[in-house]
């Protein structure tokens, strides 16, 4: 049983599970242990999982699980339910809390062409969306493409205290509901995709580690930011990687790369360049960026350009019939 926590570093409560058996009418109680996630860095709060290991003597599996907060009170927290529905689908993509300005043509173009890439499935965490993603939004969950969750940081906590709005964390979260549900699961922003180079679509490719480059996003040309944007860096980043991964191998991930693994002896594969893509779509100067590619060097890159037909008319078909408000 795993349990994701927000928390103080220095203050992670003590947690119990208390598993009810079915046929004997007993309650088992397991002291959860506690594995903080290494990407909390050096903020105030940081991400943990918390596991409790069923018992032994327990004779069926549990649907639910009380969490206490300490041994000897038992005073719920809350209870944890089963979700209903095990279907398996290919290819999830995780996003990262949504916030910030995002136009509506941004978020149909990244939706559309990530679907023509393979993507069967978008998880997405709403944190300060505008009400006309939200209605994009709703319109792609009611297709059953999209599923939305609040992401409600506590009141408390300022804008240093954690590392950039608990990303790390919405990861982590997506990884283990994508587990029942997704075969893979790609971990990129809204203005990142992963190309592939000789195959039709990823999920004819299913890599792990793709190496990234930047576009630079001043250029002219076509609406479509991915139809119109083909200069790129020469240089390539092996630092700021993406990852596809089955979902049901991963302890551990991290935003560039893959922090631990269920067992041990399992690896991550490195995508050759020539193989897949990750093109990441910003202004190429960052003076936030910890490695930052050199942009005096660019070339011509029209990798995406192979799905310009089929996106154009699915970008065209959406923006006629989706109801929004600018």
């Amino acid at each position: 049983m795993r349990i994701l926590l927000l928390s103080l570093k220095k203050t992670v409560p003590s947690l119990t599970c208390l598993f009810k058996s079915a046929s004997k009418q007993e309650t088992f109680a397991v002291e959860a242990s506690f594995f903080k996630h290494n990407e909390s860095y050096q903020r105030r709060f940081a991400y943990f999982i918390a596991s409790c290991v069923l018992p032994q003597r327990l004779d069926n599996v549990p649907y639910f699980v009380n969490i206490s907060a300490t041994l000897a009170e038992r005073s719920e927290i809350r209870s944890i339910g089963d979700e209903k529905g095990r279907i398996q689908k290919k290819y999830g993509i995780c996003i990262p809390p949504v916030h910030g300005e995002i136009s509506v043509g941004n978020i149909i173009e990244f939706l559309e062409l990530t679907q023509i890439l393979g993507a069967s499935h978008f998880t997405f965490y709403d944190l300060s969306m505008s009400e006309s993603v939200r209605n994009v939004l709703n319109y792609y969950q009611d297709l059953g493409l999209v599923s939305v969750f609040p992401w409600n940081l506590p009141l408390y906590t300022g804008k240093n205290d954690l590392y950039y709005f608990g990303q790390p964390l919405a990861i982590w979260e997506c990884l283990f509901r994508s587990m029942r549900h997704f075969d893979f699961v790609a971990l990129h922003d809204l203005d990142e995709f992963i190309v592939p180079v000789r195959h039709e679509n990823i999920t004819a490719l299913l890599g792990t580690f793709i190496r990234k480059t930047i576009v630079d996003t001043d250029q002219n040309g076509s609406h479509l930011i991915t139809q119109r944007v083909f200069y790129r860096t020469r240089e390539v980043t092996s630092y700021y990687t993406k990852c596809i991964v089955d979902p049901r191998r991963i302890f551990e991930q991290g935003i560039y790369h893959i922090s631990k693994p269920i067992e041990e002896f399992y690896e991550a594969d490195k995508v050759n360049w020539e193989v897949a893509r990750v093109f990441h779509y910003r202004e190429c100067h960052d003076s936030r960026a910890v490695h930052q590619l050199r942009c005096s060097s660019f070339i011509v890159d029209k990798t995406t350009q192979r799905f310009g037909e089929n996106l154009m008319h699915n970008f065209e078909l959406k923006m006629n019939i989706i109801p929004f408000h600018l």
